[in-house]
């Protein structure tokens, strides 16, 4: 679902805020992506295009990026607790 919309793999991982923020920069950009490529490419400049593509595909890695750094936490099983490994003598 991440990789469609990023930021729902957040939302189900329990980062609803965060996912929610993710999504919606992810919808803004790509929405007026696809209304200046294809819905009314007249009467959206091209540099608001491929600006609000960049916004969107960054969106995207932010998202993967996140989700990616949720997982990680998840599977620590002691998360922010290192115990440091024993000095051979």
């Amino acid at each position: 679902m991440n990789v469609v919309v990023p930021g729902t793999g957040l939302i189900l991982l329990g980062r609803s805020w965060l996912g929610l923020a993710v999504a919606v920069w992810f919808g803004l950009g790509s929405e007026v992506a696809a209304c200046g490529m294809l819905i009314a490419p007249a009467t959206i400049p091209g540099a608001m295009t491929m600006t609000a593509a960049c916004f969107a595909g960054a969106a995207w890695v932010v998202g993967q990026g996140l989700l990616a750094a949720r997982i990680r936490f998840l599977r620590d099983p002691n998360p922010g607790i290192r115990i440091p490994e024993p000095r051979p003598d």
